[in-house]
């Protein structure tokens, strides 16, 4: 539970490795730029253009993802995009392949970072996916479907928090830093 009292579910796997992934492209990049090469000026930007190109995409995949549900909305944040569904247009919420799928007011919507692995859908045994799914609709039905007049579902545009290009730019001073003075 977060502190607000909304519950949260995410792929604790996907999410190792995506942190992993930033780890490891940021502490390459700071040793690519601590040992510069004396015969390659330009040797700077493709290194921060392979930092950025690999941690980006590996944040946004593997560790923004997640859904949460609250008393009155159910939350699905994907790589770039989050949407908003008040509970009274949820209709199913299930899961029976690999991802996790949610029908609201006549749509379908898939949730990223909730995937089951492979070995499980080609042995079609039930997997993350399926629980979360169940846990999600055991939540759901505790909450009262009876919204207030004028709510809607709302998508909008969702970047990850400024503290993570705030990172990323103190990473890429650093290994400017570092080719600087080697």
């Amino acid at each position: 539970m977060s502190r607000d009292g909304a519950k949260v579910w995410y792929s604790k796997l996907n999410r190792t490795a995506g942190v992993l992934i930033v780890i490891i492209c940021g502490a390459l990049y700071l040793a690519i730029e601590a040992f510069p090469d004396s015969t390659d000026p330009a040797s700077l930007g493709p290194s921060i253009v392979g930092f950025v190109g690999l941690s980006l995409p590996a944040w946004l995949l593997f560790v923004h993802p997640q859904v949460c549900a609250t008393d009155e909305h159910f939350v699905i944040r994907n790589p770039l995009f989050e949407t908003i569904i008040p509970w009274q247009f949820v209709q199913h919420i299930g899961g029976t392949g690999k991802e996790l799928e949610v029908e609201a007011d006549g749509r379908s919507y898939r949730v990223w970072g909730l995937e089951n692995a492979n070995i499980t859908v080609m042995l079609s045994r039930s997997g993350s996916v399926q629980r979360v799914a169940m846990e999600i609709n055991d939540f759901a039905s505790r909450r009262a479907r009876n919204g207030t007049r004028g709510e809607r579902i709302t998508r909008r545009v969702k970047l990850p928090s400024i503290w993570l290009f705030v990172a990323f730019l103190a990473v890429i001073i650093v290994g400017i830093l570092l080719n600087k003075i080697g």
